[in-house]
């Protein structure tokens, strides 16, 4: 009987203690971060600076950032998953495009198109 009530205590520590090892590298696996580049172009193909950039889901923005003089914007550390990118400055039209990050570093071209002379922002 003396042998047996160690055992009795030893198996449950044994099964938690195996559980949480093997929950481990099921954390691990989880998608880092992602880093996403946005270039903002004009219709020429040349670059648009101060350009707001907004990424969003279902209507709520998330990460903002603003363009350089490039038109090149870079957000860290965005959790994989589904959104839409938002572009938008004064004298031009809004652009969006939804997009899905599933790597380490995310590359998107926006173009933007100018609005005609003497239109409202």
């Amino acid at each position: 009987m003396e042998w047996n009530a160690p055992r009795k205590l030893w198996t449950p520590s044994l099964l938690t203690l195996l559980l949480l090892v093997m929950g481990f590298p099921l954390a691990s696996s989880a998608q880092p971060p992602s880093i996403l580049r946005v270039t903002v172009l004009d219709n020429e193909g040349n670059p648009i600076p101060e350009v707001k950039l907004s990424v969003q889901r279902e209507g709520r923005e998330l990460f903002s950032a603003t363009s350089d003089a490039q038109g090149l914007a870079r957000i860290p550390d965005i959790p994989s998953g589904s959104y839409e990118i938002v572009v938008e400055k004064t004298g031009f039209f809004r652009a969006s495009q939804p997009i899905e990050l599933i790597s380490l570093e995310s590359d998107v071209e926006l173009t933007l198109s100018p609005k005609p002379a003497g239109s409202r922002k």
